[in-house]
């Protein structure tokens, strides 16, 4: 992702640790081009307290030495954290913060530029979901939770789930090579007082509303019916995409031993605690 990014602008060509202090802020993240034992070593240093039940996984962040609010940005990521806040199932993530769009900092902050971060990530990390959004698109009332795949400028929805998502004409769409799938609301820079833009913005949720549950929370009890082989209540333990409307579950069942099913989307259902 790192040698990616540097590729998009020379603002993402060095990433330091980030501290409290000077002597600590100043430090190399790590060398760039980066290197593999070197990433591996800071993940490890970096490991999350275990809770009961749960491993946590990593996390760490970086900062690109800049103080100016034209190109400062800092990047985290939470690796193999199975216990991320409950509007996010997934273990992996990475998150960018960038700057205010001004007219300083106009070449990065536009529709390619901001394409390009996102193809950045993508490369990296291969997610299954990724999106760019302005600051405070989200306002939510206390108590909500944002949805599992989100709308914003950009959306990227990954191989896996891609094929089921038919965009709205309100939105712009794109292949990318994989089988991924990119939206965009605008390819101009992302105004919220700007009503086409946020047309757009709504269309893409829209389009990604048959897919918000098909990833259950990790710790959520399910049952299998309709067309399944049997009804039974287990706890998900992994969800893979098999093509089509099929996906191949390995799922640890409540009262009984592990067992691997293929079904269909329909034939899972969540179930109330």
């Amino acid at each position: 992702m790192l040698r990616e990014l540097a590729n998009v602008h020379s603002a993402f060509a060095r990433w330091n640790e980030q501290g409290y202090k000077p002597a600590e802020w100043n430090q190399p993240f790590c060398s760039m081009p980066p290197q593999v034992n070197e990433l591996a070593a800071q993940f490890a240093r970096h490991p999350k307290q275990p809770i009961v039940g749960r491993e946590r996984g990593y996390s760490l962040s970086a900062w690109n030495g800049r103080e100016d609010e034209v190109y400062g940005a800092f990047f985290s990521v939470f690796a193999g954290d199975s216990n991320q806040w409950g509007s996010n199932p997934f273990p992996n993530s990475v998150s960018i913060d960038l700057p205010r769009r001004s007219a300083e900092n106009a070449d990065l902050i536009n529709g390619s530029g901001m394409r390009a971060i996102l193809l950045a990530i993508v490369a990296g990390w291969e997610p299954d979901a990724a999106e760019i959004k302005p600051w405070k698109f989200y306002d939510l009332p206390p108590g909500e939770h944002l949805p599992t795949f989100r709308t914003g400028w950009m959306s990227y929805v990954g191989p896996r789930y891609a094929p089921l998502v038919t965009p709205m004409p309100a939105a712009i769409a794109e292949s990318v090579p994989g089988g991924d799938l990119l939206m965009l609301a605008t390819r101009e820079p992302f105004d919220v007082s700007n009503a086409a833009h946020m047309a757009g913005a709504a269309a893409i949720q829209h389009a990604l509303e048959l897919i918000q549950s098909m990833v259950p929370q990790p710790n959520a009890t399910w049952r299998l019916g309709g067309s399944a082989p049997e009804k039974v209540r287990f706890q998900l333990l992994s969800l893979g995409y098999s093509g089509g409307k099929r996906f191949e579950l390995a799922v640890n069942r409540v009262m009984g031993s592990s067992k691997r099913y293929s079904l269909l989307l329909d034939d899972l259902r969540p179930v109330a605690p």
